[in-house]
């Protein structure tokens, strides 16, 4: 009998929103630093499943900013976070 953790499979979809949101927009990869606890910016938290919907939140944003500011080539796409139910 295989026991699937949902929690394991959230993250992974999670994780494939980010990465679509990144290959789609030429941009630098996905960074996320704690400033606070970490000034240097030594530890990348980006990748972290912990993380993720954070990530997704800023991601959200900076489509948000693009459109805004007249970048038309992400038209019509939404990021939005698999686990949540609607």
């Amino acid at each position: 009998m295989i026991v699937r953790d949902p929690r394991a499979e959230a993250d992974v979809s999670r994780r494939r929103v980010v990465d679509a949101f990144t290959e789609h927009v030429d941009v630098m990869p996905t960074l996320l630093f704690d400033l606070q606890n970490d000034p240097g910016e030594l530890n990348d938290l980006a990748s972290q499943p912990a993380h993720l919907d954070t990530v997704l939140e800023y991601a959200q944003r900076m489509l948000s900013w693009r459109m805004r500011h007249a970048d038309k080539t992400l038209t019509h796409i939404a990021l939005t976070n698999p686990t949540e139910t609607l």
